[in-house]
């Protein structure tokens, strides 16, 4: 069974809520999420102009521009859109569209003058990333044509790089970038720290289980690594650790250099150089079959010819390919459309769960090193995503899509400019939910899941300063549990709960199985508060989907013990719509006003 889950960020506006006036930009997310494309652009080209936030306004133009030339293919379109903009969001979507055509030079200087002017941290991110990829992805390319060729940017990357990673925190794309410059530098120290960077390894963070050997020896090796000047023994051992880790690209790029003087050439080294190959045909086969899907195709043929090709170039079964790499491969359809799951597993263990009384084992596999993660990644430019799903060999949870929520949610608690930012953006949807709640009393409020969220943050916080703690400590334990608590809720409470619902009760309807594991996810949480904030109140409430209908009920459900608790909910405002008072509940109401609805509970 599919688990809908989104990423990062949650998509708060997926259905259209009737009866309510829809701001135009809150109109084009709800039809980017219908994919359609045609009609969210004509909605984002409305905000451009009438949005009253100038923020959302250049956001606007810039998903408008973005979906114009990489979705559609109207890249005249996309520059008229742009056009004499000079805004951050602006100049970073041009500097990507010029990284596309391979004007590396002018990327490179578009990206550097959005990173200055950017005050956004996502948009830093994007920024960085973007210049860093316009001096890397030139290398690359030449060096995988076997020529030899530097570029002495890549130093002064390498700081520019840091200079966010300092200031915002290791964020995934941050850290990739980083350790794939490092690389070509030849620097191994910096290259180590974004690997443990990327994989969130501190001294009381081990490594992912699945890649814990590779971890280790690219921990000792990597210090000494120097690119092309280091010894033929030393790269290929580092190439075969970083391909142990799932860095496939970057071991292909060093156990093949061209730079170097001696030539490393073994079956095992030549299989990995292969090996990423077939995956970049692989990406390049899903992202045009994805154009397709998004002008109108349906099929997917052609797609699975790609994955076949490469596969009987490889000369290896897809049982040897998961053996050999960690590969996980799923052709199908999510929600009516057919997209390709393909990544690669760092996690494989197994836990007993108990929930009232029944238990279950479950086997958990995480997956990172994506090809792929699904049309609708690809479609909102990564802004959301399938964070994992449920099938007969186990949970799958697709790690990057919940990686760098903790290191935003820190930002957002401890940096004065960020959470500033957050106050503003939560007053502004908190104004529109109540705008909406007018007509519609139960739908998505972004507003209020924001709200709930910065609630358990605060409170997070507040423990642990009572535990005295500070500086570095303090951050590294409030990643660790931000992160624990929306593992032990998404996957142990809410993936449980379907487990023990079909070895008990053999329950096979979507939406009642969505239903309950939602109970669980929030009433045995160790955060009610952030569980609600993100696949429940974040989750689509009335989307056409399983997980849009069991949320809808939750809200009905929510409302009616609010209802007939209002007495005791301080501050509550009786004559005003409930849903977006929820906040007012304490964590004891919420799991009460939960465990009201969920038939386990009440045995």
């Amino acid at each position: 069974m599919i688990m809908r889950r989104l990423a990062l960020v949650a998509f708060l506006l997926l259905a259209a809520c009737s009866g309510a006036a829809r701001a135009p930009y809150d109109a084009a997310e709800t039809a980017l999420a219908d994919y359609d494309f045609t009609r969210a652009v004509k909605l984002f080209h409305q905000a451009m102009t009438s949005d009253a936030d100038p923020d959302r306004r250049n956001r606007a133009a810039a998903q408008a521009a973005h979906l114009e030339w990489a979705i559609l293919g109207d890249d005249a379109a996309a520059e008229r859109t742009l056009a004499n903009r000079t805004d951050a969001d602006a100049l970073t979507e041009r500097a990507r569209r010029e990284l596309r055509r391979g004007d590396f030079a002018r990327a490179r200087a578009t990206a550097l003058d959005a990173l200055r002017l950017a005050t956004r941290r996502e948009l830093r991110v994007r920024a960085a990333v973007t210049a860093a990829h316009a001096v890397t992805l030139p290398l690359q390319q030449a060096r995988r044509a076997g020529r030899c060729t530097n570029d002495p940017a890549l130093t002064e990357t390498i700081a520019m790089l840091r200079a966010p990673i300092e200031r915002d925190g290791p964020f995934l794309d941050l850290t990739h970038a980083l350790l794939d410059v490092a690389l070509l530098a030849g620097d191994g120290a910096t290259a180590l720290d974004a690997w443990r960077w990327y994989y969130g390894v501190t001294p009381g963070a081990p490594p992912p289980n699945a890649i814990a050997s590779a971890a280790a020896t690219l921990a000792a090796e990597l210090p000494a690594f120097r690119g092309s000047a280091s010894s033929a023994a030393q790269r290929r051992t580092i190439g075969l650790a970083l391909a142990g880790t799932r860095f496939f690209d970057e071991a292909a790029d060093v156990l093949h250099d061209p730079c170097a003087s001696d030539r490393i050439d073994d079956g095992e080294s030549n299989a990995v150089v292969a090996y990423a190959a077939a995956l970049r045909a692989v990406a390049n086969a899903t992202e045009a079959h994805y154009r397709r899907v998004a002008r109108g195709a349906r099929g997917q043929d052609e797609l699975r010819d790609a994955l076949v090709a490469e596969q009987k170039k490889l000369g290896l079964t897809p049982d040897e390919l998961a053996h050999r790499y960690g590969l996980y491969a799923n052709l199908g359809k999510t929600g009516g459309v057919p997209d390709l799951h393909l990544g690669h597993i760092i996690v494989d263990e197994n836990r007993d769960v108990q929930q009232y009384g029944r238990g279950a084992r479950l086997r958990f596999l995480a997956l990172d090193a994506m090809v792929s993660n699904g049309f609708l990644e690809w479609a909102t430019d990564g802004d959301n995503g399938d964070g994992g799903w449920q099938n007969e060999t186990g949970i799958y949870q697709v790690r990057p899509a919940y990686a760098d929520g903790a290191i935003a949610e820190w930002l957002a608690v401890t940096d004065p400019a960020a959470r500033a930012e957050r106050a503003k953006n939560v007053a502004d949807q908190t104004r529109r939910d109540d705008e909406l709640a007018r007509t519609t009393p139960i739908a998505p409020f972004p507003g209020l899941a924001a709200r709930l969220r910065m609630q358990a943050n605060d409170e997070l916080l507040a423990e642990l300063h009572a535990k005295g703690l500070a500086g570095d400590a303090l951050r590294d334990a409030f990643l660790a549990r931000v992160r624990d608590d929306v593992f032990a809720s998404s996957i142990w409470a809410h993936e449980g709960r379907h487990a023990i619902d079909h070895k008990y009760d053999h329950l096979d309807d979507s939406e009642e199985l969505e239903f309950r594991a939602k109970l669980s996810e929030v009433a045995l949480a160790p955060s009610p508060r952030r569980a609600l904030s993100g696949g429940i109140l974040g989750g689509g409430v009335g989307a056409n989907t399983p997980h849009g209908k069991a949320n809808h009920r939750i809200g009905e459900g929510l409302v009616a013990w609010m209802k007939a608790h209002a007495r005791e909910i301080a501050g509550l405002d009786a004559a005003k719509p409930l849903l977006p008072q929820l906040d007012k509940l304490t964590d004891a109401q919420l799991r009460a006003a939960i465990r009201s609805m969920d038939p386990l509970a009440a045995r």
